[in-house]
């Protein structure tokens, strides 16, 4: 049997890589897991640092004429997806309000959660409206995807002494 690391938001398949060699035996992922959810909120910081550019990531559409004039005057200096700061603060760290952060020793889960007349601020913009151009909260880079196989690699070869 095989180990899968598999990463999706709202059932878009991020990262999908099965580990044949691991081994039937291995129970607890949770010390990979932990070093990948680590690794997951660094990079949101990143993004959101780099309004969604991080990493080779496209950078978030840029706000409207009108509405961008609308947030410099009252909330000025704020960068895109951040007007309060409760989307960034949920997306970036595992004990914010909304925020969804879970390891167990088989599943890292970790997401958004706050509602906004019946609907989640982070898949508005995750997948966009009619009205508004989609920003991924939450997006994979390559250079992550690779940083989390190579976490569970190193992990299982020291954890064995396999290659």
């Amino acid at each position: 049997m095989a180990y899968a690391l598999r990463f999706e938001v709202d059932g878009d398949v991020q990262l999908a890589r099965e580990f044949r060699h691991i081994a039937d035996s291995v129970q607890d992922f949770s010390l990979p897991l932990n070093r990948i959810s680590k690794d997951f909120y660094d990079g949101q910081k990143a993004t959101f640092d780099a309004e969604g550019g991080s990493e080779g990531k496209q950078q978030w559409a840029s706000l409207s004429p009108v509405y961008a004039d609308w947030k410099r005057q009252f909330f000025p200096g704020r960068p895109i997806l951040v007007l309060k700061g409760n989307l960034r603060s949920a997306a970036t760290d595992p004990q914010a309000a909304g925020a969804v952060h879970q390891v167990t020793p088989t599943e890292f889960r970790a997401g958004v959660n706050i509602p906004v007349n019946g609907w989640n601020l982070a898949t508005l913009h995750q997948f966009g409206t009619r009205k508004m151009p989609q920003r991924k909260v939450i997006h994979l880079s390559e250079p992550q995807k690779l940083r989390w196989v190579q976490i569970v690699r190193k992990w299982y070869h020291e954890l064995t002494g396999a290659g």
